[in-house]
C-alpha cells in the first residue's frame, strides 16, 4: 500500500513537473491549468496501471509450483474503471509441488490452496479433492481423512466438474 501511495505521489508530480516546465519554456503560450491536470491524470493513469497490474505481480510472487487456479474480480464504487473491466481482488493458488494423492485411494488429492488477498495477506488452505466425485474436504475446519479416504469430523462439499481449482489439483497428482 505504501508503494502506491508513493508510486501515485511520484508520477503525479513528474508529469506535474513536465507540465511545468512545457509552460515555462512556451513562455506563456500554454495555460498554467494545464499544471495540475498533467499531475491529476499521471497519478490517475498509475493509480488504474497499478490496480489491474496486482495479479500479475502477486502471481509472480507465488513461490515454484504453485499456479494460479481462480482469480476473483469485483467491480468497485471507488474505482470507477472497474464497471468498465472489474479489477482483480483475490486469486486461489494450488501448491502443485505439495499434491499428493492417497496412498490406498489414488483418486484423493491432498494438496494445499493458497489464497491471496489484494490487502497484502494470504492464507494457505490444506484440502483434499475427489477426483472422480468432484468432491472437496477443508481439512483446515480441524478434521481429518484416515488412509482409506474415509472422513473423520468433515464432510465432502460438492465442487463442479469444471472447476479450475479442482482441474488444477487433480492435474498435479
Amino acid at each position: 500500500m505504501l508503494a502506491q501511495f508513493a508510486g501515485t505521489l511520484v508520477s503525479g508530480a513528474l508529469l506535474g513537473g513536465a507540465a511545468a516546465l512545457a509552460v515555462r519554456l512556451s513562455r506563456g503560450r500554454l495555460a498554467v491549468w494545464i499544471v495540475p491536470l498533467a499531475a491529476g491524470l499521471g497519478m490517475l493513469v498509475f493509480v488504474v496501471s497499478w490496480d489491474y497490474s496486482w495479479r500479475l505481480r502477486a502471481a509472480a510472487a507465488l513461490p515454484e509450483g504453485m499456479v494460479v487456479a481462480r482469480i476473483v474480480t469485483a467491480r468497485r464504487w471507488e474505482r470507477p474503471w472497474s464497471h468498465i473491466r472489474p479489477v482483480a481482488q483475490r486469486l486461489v493458488a494450488v501448491d502443485r509441488a505439495a499434491a499428493r494423492p492417497l496412498s490406498s485411494r489414488r483418486d484423493l488429492v491432498r494438496t494445499t490452496l493458497r489464497v491471496v488477498g489484494r490487502a497484502g495477506g494470504s492464507v494457505d488452505l490444506p484440502v483434499v479433492f475427489d477426483c472422480s466425485d468432484h468432491r472437496r474436504a477443508d481439512l483446515f475446519e480441524g478434521g481429518e481423512i484416515t488412509d482409506d479416504g474415509r472422513l473423520v469430523g468433515l464432510h465432502w462439499r460438492e465442487v463442479p466438474a469444471g472447476d479450475p481449482v479442482l482441474r488444477a489439483a487433480c492435474g498435479a497428482a
